[in-house]
């Protein structure tokens, strides 16, 4: 038992008064002592749990809803009275007074270095401060109204204590106010070291906050049209809630700001309710000026480039949207004393939906070049059939220019985007010759599109800016077009089909000189794909061949132009019998793929694995 393991013990501090003189312990060594340090209290600024900062915005929310739920139905309510608008500015001015200086307190107490606790209570600040400026303007002009200040009153609305509107210019007022509570916001974060996020974000969508707001009142207060005092209002909100989102240093409260002004004017158009037709389109024609600067504040380098890639998305889409309301709906173009319906002839080409297309194509081209805003291009050739075939000339001859210098000049362009861009067009051409009854509108000019077209697809392909894929998919949208399937002249059908067969003859050449089976499949796919359009061509009487009626007669219902082609295409492509990839080919080839991607059961190793095909070796 002597060998048995001894449980180790724990070594215990030795006591001062246990080594005292006339102690067993007396002369002993004692052991080291074990130190137990206090951490001392947490800061009141600490994060205990990372579910702290998503129950603030679990708060945040509710009382948002709540808050708003009210301020929406005093908005709204036709017997909200004078001392109701005292009352909410009131409450909101003391409200993020007494946010700000508890931040403040805290801030001078604990240093200057901000956390997300004070970032919370500035935004929620930030927001009742918003709500008093804006109630107690709205209570100031009350009063302005109750002592006979003529520039605030409305005429036809003789002043009362409840159900009064002032006049169009109290738009200003209110304007004037946010404008100036947001600068002092601004300042204030500009003051401030940390996180400071919330805060900014709050500030950026005040602005939005106030459009969204006089959705109600100042729509009302303009008599349901869109006056110069809020056209001037939603453009300078709008653009300065940009302007903000950008200082925020945040890209994301970018994207959704920016998003948010391209609504508004949409919002607007559907509440306007104009004495006439002819002020239809005031408030979507707004739309111009928020596009612009958008387009101006996306090419800002601080903005993060893979971001606002998807943010053009919804960008683009907007104004998509906007072009198919406006020519649902036939609104009118109107930037202030400009006026489309005025232009006499030119009235029928420059259109609010040309206006707007050519808008995004000169505010986002800085940022395209940057490839911060790839949809740009895409959105506008896939929105080309939207317009009106009277007013499309304009956007299609600048595509047509435009093009060339994106699919083959253009170093800055990537190859998705030049596909993107290409087959949109085309399938713009497409839409556009069957939606449209009149098709083109001028005469000759679908021809001209059709050989631009293919002239910029051919020259891209070969320089390798487009894929051959691309390409063939813009022929074959063409071909399928009316001018070129139902059409009556017969030399686009002719040109095309001997374009295919020349444009399959040099690909096979080029293979033949430099063997390479991605090459290969590509060629013989520009092959097959030419015959095919030459056999849908014949099938619709379109390719012609101009014979006396006694031949045509002998020939028993033999279609002749069928039986040329096939003869052309066999006589001229003999020589790469052994080039062209055959059908059993391309079947053992798609098998061999095939076997690399499903997975077999190794019986050694007991798993799924995928098989490894090996080459074998001439």
């Amino acid at each position: 038992m002597s060998n048995a393991p001894v449980r180790p013990s724990r070594p215990r501090a030795q006591s001062a008064s246990l080594a005292a003189p006339g102690t067993l312990m007396q002369g002993s060594v004692s052991a080291p002592s074990l130190s137990v340090v206090s951490p001392g209290p947490m800061p009141t600024n600490a994060v205990v749990n990372p579910l702290q900062k998503f129950a603030q915005l679990i708060l945040y929310g509710i009382a948002m809803v709540a808050i708003w739920g009210g301020i929406l139905a005093i908005a709204f309510s036709d017997n909200s009275t004078n001392l109701n608008f005292l009352i909410l500015g009131i409450g909101g001015i003391v409200s993020s007074i007494m946010a700000i200086a508890l931040v403040e307190w805290q801030r001078r107490k604990g240093g200057d270095e901000l956390h997300s606790v004070h970032d919370y209570l500035i935004g929620i600040g930030f927001f009742f401060s918003a709500v008093g400026v804006l109630w107690g303007s709205r209570w100031l002009i009350g009063v302005a109204g109750s002592n006979d200040v003529s520039w605030l009153i409305n005429e036809s609305v003789p002043y009362s204590d409840a159900d009064w509107y002032p006049s169009a210019n109290a738009i200003y007022v209110q304007l004037v106010a946010c404008l100036i509570l947001i600068m002092g916001q601004v300042w204030y974060l500009s003051r401030l070291k940390g996180q400071t996020t919330f805060g900014w974000s709050v500030a950026s969508f005040t602005p939005l906050v106030l459009a969204l707001i006089g959705f109600g009142p100042w729509m009302r207060w303009s008599g349901d049209i869109v006056s110069w005092e809020l056209g001037i209002s939603i453009i300078s909100l709008s653009a300065f809630a940009m302007w903000l989102s950008l200082r925020s240093n945040s890209g994301m409260i970018f994207a959704i700001v920016a998003i948010f002004c391209g609504i508004i004017p949409i919002l607007y158009e559907f509440q306007n309710q104009p004495v006439d037709d002819s002020g239809l389109g005031g408030a979507l024609s707004l739309m111009v000026f928020i596009i612009v600067v958008q387009g101006w504040l996306s090419a800002d380098g601080k903005l993060r480039q893979d971001l606002m890639q998807w943010t053009s998305i919804f960008l683009v889409g907007e104004v998509v949207f906007a072009m198919i309301f406006a020519r649902a709906e036939d609104l009118n173009l109107i930037l202030g004393p400009f006026r489309g319906d005025e232009l006499g002839e030119l009235s029928t080409i420059l259109t609010l939906q040309v206006v707007l297309w050519l808008t995004v194509l000169v505010a986002y081209f800085p940022a395209t070049l940057k490839r911060r805003i790839p949809y740009m291009p895409i959105g506008l050739a896939a929105s080309l059939f939207i317009i009106t075939p009277q007013a499309s000339i304009i956007p299609w001859i600048l595509t047509i220019i435009m093009l060339p210098y994106m699919v083959i000049i253009s170093d800055v362009t990537r190859k998705w985007v030049a596909n993107s861009t290409i087959i949109a067009a085309g399938a713009s051409f497409f839409l556009q010759s069957y939606l449209n009854s009149d098709g083109f509108y001028y005469d000759n000019f679908d021809s001209l599109l059709i050989l631009a077209l293919l002239v910029t697809g051919e020259i891209g392909r070969l320089k390798g800016k487009i894929d051959d894929f691309a390409h063939f998919a813009l022929l074959g949208l063409l071909v399928l077009s009316s001018p070129v399937l139902l059409g009556s002249g017969a030399l686009i059908p002719w040109a095309i089909v001997i374009y295919t067969i020349s444009s399959s003859y040099l690909m096979l050449d080029q293979v033949q000189k430099n063997p390479e089976e991605k090459s290969a499949l590509g060629a013989t796919s520009a092959l097959f794909t030419s015959m095919l359009l030459s056999v849908v061509l014949s099938y619709a009487g379109r390719l012609e061949v101009p014979l006396p009626d006694s031949i045509m007669d002998s020939l028993s219902g033999l279609n002749i132009t069928l039986a040329v082609v096939g003869i052309t295409v066999y006589l001229s492509m003999i020589k790469f019998k052994e080039t062209e990839l055959d059908v059993g080919y391309l079947i053992s080839m798609g098998n061999t793929n095939r076997k690399k991607l499903v997975p077999v059961f190794d019986p050694l190793t007991g798993n799924w694995v995928i098989p490894q095909v090996v080459e074998e070796e001439e």
